[in-house]
């Protein structure tokens, strides 16, 4: 089974490093570098997502104002497991992903196991 996954990351280098991480395991890799881009592609795919991986410093609409966006979203849109990626590792910054209803916190720099955990905790009982 392939799963789908949504990369919102506005810088491409990392965006191409997640995708090409992402493609090496059973998933398939849709991307958006802004907000916009990210609830187009959820208003028209949303019931075939499985996953978002949102970057948390995303110019414009940051990414914990676009969850709170999601997470107001009609099923199963909004019940998505969304996880946060993110450079802001200090303390509570986690907290304040949690808090905007974000499921999951990745923190740059990540190893391919750190990628692998993740989808294992949102996607391994599927």
């Amino acid at each position: 089974m392939r799963f789908n996954v949504l990369v919102v990351e506005d810088d491409f280098v990392i965006r191409k490093f997640l995708s090409d991480m992402l493609e090496q395991t059973e998933c398939s890799v849709h991307a958006a570098s802004n907000a916009d881009e990210a609830r187009k592609w959820l208003t028209e795919n949303g019931n075939s997502c499985d996953l978002v991986l949102m970057d948390v410093g995303l110019p414009g609409e940051t990414g914990l104002e676009l969850t709170k966006r999601i997470r107001n979203m009609e099923p199963p849109t909004r019940d998505l497991p969304i996880v946060a990626v993110t450079a802001y590792a200090m303390s509570g910054d986690r907290e304040k992903c949690l808090e905007a209803e974000m499921d999951d916190y990745l923190a740059k720099p990540f190893t391919f196991d750190d990628l692998l955990g993740v989808l294992q905790r949102h996607l391994g009982d599927r």
